[in-house]
């Protein structure tokens, strides 16, 4: 299924939930091309809103290198297009979207010292105020930005002859 993504709301349209049954599936079928990138994602697996492959996979909390730490929180994301769902975790139980996909952002900090944020957070559409000097910061994706165009290329480069995985559901 198709999905369409309205950055002034920051949802997705016409997606379906998504279980821990298929994020375990995900983390099953995903695999690595051996490159420095795992923190993007998969090597294989095709975003189901962007198509792209190397931002988009399923994710975890706490990180899998500390595989003693009890597993919190069970989503995917993909740090091209901003797609976040959560699959299973205390965030799913208390987020009011249950489920629903969600937009994510990076942030870019103009007057002050903090930058550009590059972990997720979740988009709002209303703005958001930088905590250290007030005004609202901008809030981005990579695709819509033209500076990551270069990350792009050499992700598709790397990729091009690993066979993708399309997830239709």
């Amino acid at each position: 299924m198709k999905l369409l993504g309205d950055i002034r709301t920051g949802r997705f349209l016409r997606i379906m939930l998504y279980t821990e049954k298929q994020w375990i599936e995900e983390m099953l079928w995903q695999r690595h091309c051996g490159q420095s990138h795992e923190i993007y994602g998969s090597c294989n697996l095709e975003c189901p809103s962007c198509h792209e492959i190397g931002f988009y996979g399923p994710r975890m909390l706490p990180h899998p290198l500390n595989p003693g730490d009890k597993i919190t929180r069970m989503y995917r994301a993909c740090k091209w297009c901003g797609l976040l769902q959560e699959a299973w975790g205390s965030v799913l139980d208390d987020d009011p979207r249950k489920g629903n996909p969600y937009k994510s952002c990076f942030r870019r900090h103009k007057k002050c010292r903090r930058g550009v944020e590059l972990n997720l957070a979740t988009f709002y559409p209303e703005g958001v105020p930088c905590d250290d000097c007030g005004e609202n910061v901008e809030q981005f994706v990579r695709k819509d930005d033209p500076s990551f165009l270069s990350e792009k290329t050499a992700m598709d480069n790397m990729h091009r002859n690993i066979p993708r995985i399309t997830i239709r559901r």
